[in-house]
Order: C-alpha cells, then structure tokens, then sequence
C-alpha cells in the first residue's frame, strides 16, 4: 500500500474512534488486499468494508493523511484552475486544481491512495500545492 503524500501524515496504526471503527493498519491492509483482487480503488474496498458514511470516511482518511476534508461548499468558494488542469483531465482524474484568493493553488484529490492523482497534480501545477481530500462525487 502507497500512502504518497507526505505532509507530516499521521501513523495510520492509529486508530480513529470517533467513526465508531477502528480504522488500523489491519483494515487497510484488508481493503488493499481487496482493491487488488476486485481491480476497485482502495477507498471503494474501505467504504464496503467498513460501512462507514463516505463523507466520515474522507473525514478519517484526511486525519490520517494529515490533510484537509473538502466539501463541495468549500470548492464553490474557490477558483477552478483550468488553465492548469483541463476540466476533462480532472474529470477523468477525479481530482481538480483549485485557486484562493491570493493565488494559492489546492490540489483536491478523491483518493489518497492513488499516488499517480497527486502526481499528475504536481506536474501541471509547477509550484508548490497544499492537498485537500473529497469524495469523488465533490
């Protein structure tokens, strides 16, 4: 399992009691170990395994992966950064280049553990990103 991102990410041994499951390195391991037999992302394996509410399960994961949890509210008041990032890559991609205010650019990827999302990201962004994690449907 490639947990890429590197933004001081919390041990993902620890488990995460306010979802009422404890989300350990043994569930992930588990729902890796699915995602390769069903061919599904690991995320999809974590919701079906777990049970857990999608948005909590984002919740979880940014908490694990040291990032922020981005909802659609929170992506309205931010700029697309097509000019970067075409809306039909992020659309194949499930993941998008948004921009504040000042000008800052927010990778938000829909799996933290698809290393190639945050890669694909960093190329067409030429400068330094923070990460945000939402549900693909965001």
């Amino acid at each position: 399992m490639s947990a890429t991102l590197n933004s001081g990410a919390a041990s993902i041994a620890d488990p995460l009691s306010a979802v009422g499951f404890a989300l350990d390195e043994s569930v992930l391991q588990q729902a890796h170990e699915l995602a390769l037999k069903s061919q599904r992302p690991i995320i999809t394996e974590l919701q079906i395994l777990t049970g857990i509410d999608p948005r909590q399960l984002v919740r979880s994961l940014a908490q694990i992966f040291d990032l922020d949890a981005m909802e659609t509210v929170d992506m309205l008041g931010l700029v697309p950064a097509f000019d970067l990032f075409p809306l039909s890559r992020a659309l194949q991609r499930h993941c998008v280049l948004l921009r504040e205010a000042d000008g800052r650019l927010i990778g938000v990827l829909s799996d933290p553990f698809d290393s190639d999302l945050q890669t694909s990201l960093d190329t067409f962004a030429k400068c330094p990103l923070r990460y945000c994690l939402a549900l693909q449907s965001d």
